[in-house]
């Protein structure tokens, strides 16, 4: 049982090891935990049951993470015996909070199927709007798919997608037969597959990770001139305007004051421009959030044009905010791929309490002009 239970933490250690130092700094990471809670799971090692042994792991890797890591966890046969639909969302993509999540994965209770295909398709709903960001799923497994679907090919579809996944598995004392499609899975995925089942693959793993992380070493980048300073494009202060809205308390999400700003309806929307409605190229929007409450906005989406207020924009995805308030900065930020635009749309989708009424605070935008510097 030590030895297994060992094994199995640093099979968890070297896939976060295994993770580029230098993509921390270039690019946001998304990691999704995806954790089996089928029946299988139950089943006893000297005394502890592995569902135990990988809850203890995994919040152990949960703290392991980079602070700026942005971490969502799935489970799947935790409610129910025969249900290939028992696939939950335990913790959406918010800043690691371990408190957050700890309480549901403790809970936990091994009893259901193995729906492998079908959480792989419900977490890629859950990168919706991170494109062109480092996109990274850990599947915790200790037996193959029971539902009647080939996880393989769905792997190979999220890795080859727009949202470019990187699926790493982790085989959790796993017969022949089931190692070879979760091997299959990591292979399809773009991602590694590690064996939790003895000490001797324990150091053959670890042979290879340092292998690969001294190879992806991020060079020395030459001196180039520094690029423009992003400021926040909708700052009225910086010419930012309100163009087409509801009513005029839209106006308050971007004149600088952070106060609270009630009430928005659901479904509503409005649309901004910058300085002289010129285009400027962004990446990052934030919203105020000071502190909890259950009308705090919770879903929205952004939508950019190029050409018109009123014409037709493209959207840039569906973002979710925390119900929290952050101590650093009580501003959330979600990152997008870069874009020029002359026109931003904010629609409203819903609130953390579920009603048809929220609360707004300040909007922030963060990039250049077109061929400004900035302020």
């Amino acid at each position: 049982m030590k030895q297994c239970m060992v094994t199995y933490i640093g099979i968890v250690l070297l896939f976060v090891m295994a993770i580029p130092s230098g993509v921390f700094a270039a690019e946001p990471l998304n990691v999704e935990l995806i954790i089996d809670a089928s029946g299988s799971m139950a089943a006893k090692m000297e005394g502890k049951t592995k569902m135990d042994i990988a809850k203890d792991v995994l919040m152990g890797l949960l703290a392991d993470f980079p602070g700026d890591a942005q971490i969502a966890v799935r489970a799947y046969g935790q409610n129910r015996k025969e249900d290939c639909d028992d696939i939950e969302l335990l913790a959406p993509f918010g800043p690691k909070d371990q408190s957050q999540v700890e309480g549901k994965v403790r809970a936990l209770k091994p009893v259901g199927m193995t729906p492998i295909a079908g959480a792989l398709d419900a977490a890629e709903r859950d990168f919706l709007g991170r494109e062109g960001q480092h996109n990274i799923i850990l599947l915790v497994s200790d037996g193959k798919e029971t539902c009647k679907r080939d996880p393989c090919n769905v792997a190979k579809r999220l890795h080859q997608s727009g949202i470019q996944l990187e699926i790493n598995v982790i085989g959790f004392n796993v017969t022949a037969e089931e190692r070879k499609q979760l091997e299959c899975i990591a292979e399809e995925g773009g991602g590694k597959y590690y064996n939790a089942a003895n000490a001797k693959e324990f150091r053959v793993a670890a042979t290879e990770v340092k292998q690969q992380v001294a190879q992806t070493q991020p060079a020395v980048k030459p001196t180039t001139p520094p690029e423009p300073k992003a400021m926040n494009l909708l700052s009225a202060e910086n010419g930012g305007q309100l163009l087409v809205a509801p009513d005029d308390l839209w106006f308050r999400t971007i004149d600088g004051k952070e106060d609270e700003i009630s009430s928005f309806a659901t479904d509503e929307e409005a649309v901004f421009a910058f300085k002289e409605e010129q285009p400027a190229t962004f990446d990052t929007f934030a919203i105020l959030v000071p502190g909890t409450d259950s009308v705090n906005v919770k879903e929205f989406e952004l939508l950019v044009a190029e050409d018109s207020p009123t014409g037709t924009f493209r959207s840039m995805g569906k973002f979710q905010t925390q119900n929290v308030k952050l101590i650093k900065t009580p501003y959330q930020e979600f990152k997008f791929p870069e874009v020029t635009a002359k026109y931003l749309k904010v629609k409203l989708i819903s609130a953390h309490g579920g009603g048809g009424h929220m609360l707004l605070y300040e909007f922030r935008l963060l990039g250049t002009l077109q061929g400004a510097t900035g302020k």
